[in-house]
């Protein structure tokens, strides 16, 4: 049964007329870089909440922008806190936040920080959204038809290179002193960061340390999963580079992977370790800091002082004080 579509004024000239209906396949531009979570929201949820209101069809920009953005945000927040949860409670050394260095109440901060910035920076993040939504940027399907598996394996690597190298100049960039304070000084609030930190920026330093991600595909061709796959994957390791876990540490990769261990000496010292995931940035522009055994033993430090245990309460056999 077809439903008749209120169309705003001058939108039938801009955009094809379509039923709107459940699992209803739009032709064109559009579906080709149909974002896969949205198609799903769609198929299950909006289809029926627009249905039921603006009648909008899939197609029209009002409802991608609008569907987009609630999207993402759901989304985000969903990984964000989820998963910065269960990396603090299962592997965080919670004793840090009794370091004189912890804020007051800073896991609480940190989440006010990052949901602020994440509702900001969705307005900011919206026009390349829709862009890769409509079909715009070089994201693609059908693997066989688009260089084989062995492309797929060569993009990864080009993303990961890419974005690498972008997110290291501009992070450098923001630690210049015009920008530094109204940028990025928020993020280096926490000096001894927890996985919540992970993206407690101001929503412009949010927006312009994620672009690259989105920019790769503009330039490049990337298989739409795996786009998909390689956004989730950036937000783990976003959150695993601030819970101190320092799994390279002493290991041959320590030279190589731009880990935890890196980035505390980064919050601590400002002015090194600028890369995202590997040292070979730092190392080619002179700012490579070697991870120190101060930094890495902030933890052990702490409990060794102040008695606590690893979860941060109070050590065996003794009682917590309370007031």
């Amino acid at each position: 049964v077809k439903l008749r579509v209120a169309w705003p004024a001058g939108a039938r000239r801009l955009f094809r007329r379509h039923p709107l209906r459940r699992g209803n396949v739009l032709g064109g531009r559009s579906l080709r870089a149909m974002d896969l979570v949205l198609e799903q929201f769609d198929n299950y949820v909006l289809d029926d909440v627009y249905a039921a209101t603006t009648r909008w069809p899939r197609e029209y920009i009002v409802r991608q922008a609008v569907s987009v953005y609630c999207v993402v945000w759901l989304m985000s927040h969903a990984l964000y806190f989820v998963f910065s949860t269960l990396d603090f409670y299962l592997l965080f050394d919670r004793s840090l936040l009794q370091h004189k260095l912890a804020l007051k109440n800073q896991v609480r901060k940190e989440i006010g920080s990052a949901t602020w910035g994440l509702f900001i920076m969705g307005f900011y993040t919206l026009p390349v959204w829709l862009a890769e939504l409509r079909g715009y940027s070089k994201l693609y399907t059908s693997v066989a038809d688009n260089g084989g598996w062995t492309y797929v394996a060569i993009s990864i690597v080009g993303f990961i290179f890419f974005t690498d190298f972008c997110i290291y100049w501009i992070h450098r960039v923001f630690h210049h002193p015009a920008l530094y304070t109204f940028v990025h000084k928020e993020h280096h609030r926490w000096k001894v960061p927890t996985p919540f930190a992970s993206i407690a920026f101001t929503p412009i330093d949010g927006f312009m340390q994620g672009f690259p991600y989105h920019l790769f595909v503009f330039l490049f061709p990337l298989q739409r999963h795996l786009y998909l796959l390689l956004f989730f994957g950036v937000q783990l390791w976003s959150i695993s580079i601030h819970d101190q876990v320092y799994v390279t540490y002493g290991s041959p990769l320590r030279g190589i992977v731009n880990g935890a261990d890196h980035h505390i000496e980064h919050h601590l010292k400002f002015n090194y370790n600028y890369g995202q995931f590997f040292t070979l940035q730092d190392k080619l522009w002179g700012t490579h800091l070697p991870p120190t055994k101060e930094a890495v033993t902030l933890a052990a430090d702490v409990r060794r002082a102040s008695g606590a245990t690893r979860n941060g309460g109070a050590p065996r056999g003794r009682k917590a004080k309370t007031k």
